[in-house]
């Protein structure tokens, strides 16, 4: 007991003389870091900081410097500048000093711009000041939006502006050596530029004046045919030894004199810049590319101009779409006007052209347009491009189509105004391939029961050519005639040496097939619709007629085109009425090309996914397991007749 006691005694000892010594360590602590580098919290330390300016008053875009200066000067100070609103002024450390900040009116109000000043070396703000700026939304009225002033005519002009409030107005020049003011009468000095300033009562506002020795323009556009020449009209008087250039020589040239030359079809840019002090002006030269007289564009969608190659058609793709006259074509030249187009929808201005009729040429196309409107909206196949006001140049490559592929060339226009189009076609190279004189065909066994079929072969003038079709119970060939046999798709292949070409042949019974046609969606509109079958072409890839279920739970269709270049395919859905699993049946009365493939996917399918097929029937079971947003699919990957039968019995 003694000994807890003695322990006890020590230890109330050691408290007794401890605190005192922890309490002046924390008291010492809490002074050393009272401020920076050991100052204490209540140290003023004011460096002097004032502003050129305490109260600003101004419009809605003016921009107003504000200086910092200050009493003391240290290497270590930085100046920060701030806004207490964004929305209504704006503040930038100036470029070349950060004593310097650049206001901007944005809005309408009152905000508080302040300079901090920040010594580094102490990492504190050492002193501050402000400016109130107060933003009102009027404007002084010029009588003009700029001066330009062409001392080879005179060296004065008047103009005159109005305050909001009809206050008095006064006069001031941001640099007097370049031209002074009085009253609202400029008198330049020296050529330049300069900003002339009136001031009313809070408000002002700023015009821009340029002087220069002589001032000259040139026309806008000119048109000149190859091999010709002609002289760029100028407006004003532009100074001897002033110097003109292309923008490319080899479509148009053009001599010190402002004469220019067209070389081949296409546009350029003529500038033409002034020996004394630099003024410049442009014009777009239009090369026309020979004598023929100019006409109108015919109208047309794709298939008409896809059937009609090597000439331009427009369409105007509903009522609403208007252009001032009818585009025209005048050697080479495109010229449209367009007033109106839509937003959205079907209602835009369209040019179309196809280059050849072979199809399968690869060419470089070079676009040159002229568009009166800033940022004009053009798609060319589908891809969107913005042309700036003046001369654009745009270069792209295309792969021509045959004819009956229906897929021209296309500008689609979502601008309005004036459009002058030169484009050039040069041919790149030609993908030698067999060409038959139809894709598809449809028959019947009655009134239309044959059709000819002619073959293009590269380098052979009377090919000798083997036909076959893929399924002589639906048509037979001899010597490219085709004859229908019984109902279904047949695939006629024309081969002449490495060369081969196909065309689809449809042979409709006596009537049509009655049913119900397929509605196209998605595969949530199918999941979304159970026990409703869906068909969908995804890209290019097409079908001859919507696919069509008859009463027997057959689904005919006919495939005529796969977009495989995009991969992009053609699909049958499904989603059965009850969930859980099935065993399904598939099967496929298939005319065309042997080891054509199907995917069938969705659920949880327990087959392998591809499926090949033979010409004729096919069959497939397995089991499908139903799953939320997944129906039952299957995925096309070739042309040809599809009779489809599907069977889902529950397991």
């Amino acid at each position: 007991m003694k000994g807890i006691l003695n322990i006890l005694l020590v230890c109330l000892i050691a408290v007794v003389l401890i605190v005192p010594i922890g309490i002046g360590v924390l008291t010492a602590m809490s002074d050393s870091n009272d401020g920076v580098g050991g100052s204490s919290q209540n140290e003023e330390v004011n460096v002097g900081v004032s502003l050129s300016e305490t109260e600003i008053g101004c419009n809605i875009g003016a921009i107003k410097a504000l200086t910092a200066t200050t009493a003391t000067e240290s290497d270590s100070y930085i100046f920060q500048w701030n806004s207490s609103d964004k929305n209504v002024a704006t503040v930038k450390r100036d470029a070349e000093s950060d004593k310097s900040g650049i206001i901007t009116a944005t809005g309408e109000g009152t905000a508080v711009i302040t300079v901090n000043v920040i010594d580094k070396s102490k990492f504190k703000i050492v002193d501050s000041a402000t400016c109130t700026v107060t933003v009102v939304d009027s404007n002084i009225q010029f009588s003009a939006s700029e001066v330009v002033i062409s001392l080879d005519k005179s060296n004065s002009v008047t103009i005159t502006a109005k305050a909001p409030d009809n206050g008095e107005i006064t006069w001031s020049s941001e640099d007097e050596s370049v031209a002074t003011v009085e009253g609202g009468v400029i008198t330049a000095h020296k050529t330049g530029s300069v900003y002339i300033v009136a001031k009313s009562g809070g408000v002002e506002g700023r015009i821009l004046v340029k002087v220069y020795a002589s001032v000259f323009t040139l026309e806008k556009t000119k048109g000149v045919a190859v091999g010709e020449s002609a002289s760029i009209a100028v407006d004003g008087s532009i100074a001897e030894g002033s110097v003109w250039t292309s923008s490319d020589d080899r479509i148009a040239t053009v001599d010190q004199n402002g004469v220019v030359t067209g070389v081949k079809s296409g546009m350029v840019t003529i500038k033409a810049t002034s020996s004394i002090d630099d003024l410049t002006s442009t014009c777009v030269v239009i090369v026309k590319s020979g004598s023929t007289e100019a006409f109108e564009l015919a109208t047309g969608k794709k298939a008409d101009a896809a059937a009609d190659y090597g000439n331009w058609y427009y369409l105007l793709e509903s009522p609403v779409v208007t252009t001032d006259g009818i585009p025209s074509m005048d050697n080479g030249v495109i010229t449209a006007n367009i007033t109106y187009v839509g937003t959205s929808g079907a209602n835009f201005f369209y040019l179309r052209y196809q280059p050849d009729d072979l199809g399968d040429v690869i060419y470089k196309v070079t676009l040159y347009i002229y568009s009166e409107t800033d940022n004009a909206h053009i798609q060319i196949n589908g891809k969107d491009t913005y042309c700036a006001a003046g001369l654009n140049r745009i270069e792209s490559e295309f792969t021509s189509s045959a004819p009956k592929d229906i897929n021209p060339y296309q500008l689609k226009f979502r601008s309005t105004g004036l459009f002058y189009v030169v484009p050039v076609f040069e041919e790149i190279s030609r993908i030698e391939k067999m060409v038959l004189s139809e894709a598809t065909h449809t028959l019947n066994t009655t009134t239309n029961n044959s059709f000819t079929l002619t073959a293009t072969v590269p380098g052979t003038e009377t090919p000798e050519i083997e036909w076959v079709s893929s399924n002589e119970k639906v048509a037979t060939v001899d010597g490219g005639v085709v004859t229908a046999v019984g109902e279904g798709t047949s695939i006629i292949t024309a081969t002449c040496g490495n060369f081969s070409a196909t065309c689809i042949v449809v042979v409709e019974g006596e009537t049509s097939i009655e049913g119900v046609e397929l509605k196209s969606g998605n595969k949530s509109a199918a999941s979304n619709s159970p026990g409703e079958w869906f068909y969908l072409t995804d890209g290019k890839s097409k079908v001859l007629s919507t696919p069509v279920l008859d009463e027997d739970g057959n689904i005919h269709m006919n495939i005529i085109n796969i977009d495989t270049d995009a991969k992009k395919y053609v699909y049958l859905r499904y989603m059965p009425e009850d969930a859980g699993t099935y065993k399904v049946t598939v099967t496929i009365d298939f005319g065309g090309a042997d080891g054509s493939t199907v995917d069938i996917t969705g659920g949880n399918v327990t087959s392998a996914v591809t499926q090949t097929l033979k010409n004729g029937e096919n069959t497939f079971e397995f089991e499908f397991t139903t799953s939320s947003g997944s129906p039952f699919q299957m995925k096309f990957y070739a042309v040809g007749g599809y009779v489809v039968n599907v069977s889902f019995s529950e397991v």
